[in-house]
């Protein structure tokens, strides 16, 4: 999939979203599936900054 894609950075925060739906902040820290999961997206987001060239911004 492209970097430079909407549909991508979309994809990456609606995972994020449904990791964080309805759950209180007390939920989220002792859930540590939902905890990596969002860690992970989060990961995911910052490799495709870099993969951005400079000509996007």
């Amino acid at each position: 999939m492209n970097c430079e894609s909407g549909m991508y950075w979309m994809l990456l925060i609606k995972e994020i979203e449904s990791y964080l739906q309805i759950v209180s902040l007390n939920d989220f820290l002792a859930n540590s599936e939902k905890r990596f999961a969002t860690i992970k997206q989060l990961e995911i987001i910052g490799e495709a900054c870099a993969c951005i060239g400079v000509s996007f911004f």
